[in-house]
């Protein structure tokens, strides 16, 4: 594993691999251009952190939004669900225009329904069983994919499993498909399914997943 790079200043290392606009570098995310976000819970609770330094595969040395340090392992979970000693890193794999539905449910519910046509996913990977979905209207918290079956001719309709809450019918902006990173390099991030792809923190496309930056 080569040595995992950090930008140490607004000038050192902000270019890394500009000219093929392919993965990027961690260190705080308080400095000019764009370093690695991840959620991290280092003491107290979950939130926005940065990455210091690599500790082993899948394990860096982190900072919190207090500046509380520690060292967390990547897990296989969404941000809100960590715990004391993990970190997580979402990896967007598509992105797609797509309807919610509220399953005809008026009152709090935990279930919603995500519809789309699948001619218009933009991605590495169309969405499945287990990814997360953000940017699904005014849902809040964890939305899951349960469950996915045909819906028309060319579509899917995905039923997502979601906190209690009341879903309104609604078309939305463009929603993203996500897994978790298990391993990450400077260039390559490796999901705990086992594949490996190019990272930007671009929009997904049909060779790069966007991991997100700040």
């Amino acid at each position: 594993m080569g040595k995992f790079k950090i930008q140490k200043s607004a000038t050192v290392n902000q270019g890394f691999d500009a000219t093929a606009v392919i993965g990027g570098t961690g260190g705080l995310t308080s400095i000019s251009g764009n370093q690695i976000r991840p959620n991290v819970f280092v003491t107290g609770s979950a939130g926005y952190g940065s990455i210091l330094a690599q500790k082993g595969r899948g394990k860096f040395l982190v900072q919190d939004a207090s500046a509380n340090k520690g060292q967390c392992t990547l897990a296989n979970l969404p941000n809100a669900n960590i715990a004391a000693g993990q970190m997580s890193i979402s990896v967007d794999l598509s992105s797609f225009a797509a309807n919610v539905g509220n399953l005809g449910i008026s009152a709090a519910t935990s279930f919603a329904s995500v519809i789309y046509s699948n001619a218009n996913i933009l991605g590495v990977a169309s969405p499945t069983i287990g990814s997360t979905l953000t940017g699904v209207g005014t849902i809040t918290g964890n939305v899951t994919i349960t469950s996915i079956a045909a819906y028309g001719t060319s579509g899917s309709n995905a039923n997502v499993s979601i906190n209690s809450q009341i879903v309104a019918n609604a078309a939305t902006a463009t929603v993203s498909s996500s897994l978790f990173a298990a391993r990450l390099t400077n260039k390559f991030v490796q999901l705990f399914n086992g594949n490996e792809y190019q990272w930007t923190f671009n929009a997904p496309t049909s060779t790069t997943v966007r991991i997100p930056g700040a």
